[in-house]
C-alpha cells in the first residue's frame, strides 16, 4: 500500500462515517501494517489481527 492507497481507505472511511457505516480493516501484516502505525491511521481505523476479531467487533458493535 502507498499514499494512493491510504487516500482511498480514508475517504472511503469518511463516505462510510457519513453514511452511517464504518471500515474495520483485518490481517494488515508487514508494510501495510507499518505504514498504517507510521501514519497513525491505526487510531482513527479499528484495526483487528483476524478476520473473525473484526467480525466478532461489528457484531458486538451491532447488539450493544
Amino acid at each position: 500500500m502507498d499514499s494512493s492507497g491510504l487516500h482511498v481507505l480514508l475517504s472511503r472511511a469518511r463516505l462510510c462515517a457519513a453514511n452511517g457505516a464504518g471500515i474495520h480493516l483485518a490481517g494488515a501484516r508487514g508494510a501495510p501494517a507499518r505504514l498504517l502505525a507510521i501514519t497513525a491511521v491505526d487510531g482513527h481505523l479499528p484495526v483487528h489481527t483476524s478476520v473473525e476479531q473484526a467480525i466478532a467487533a461489528v457484531l458486538s458493535t451491532r447488539t450493544g
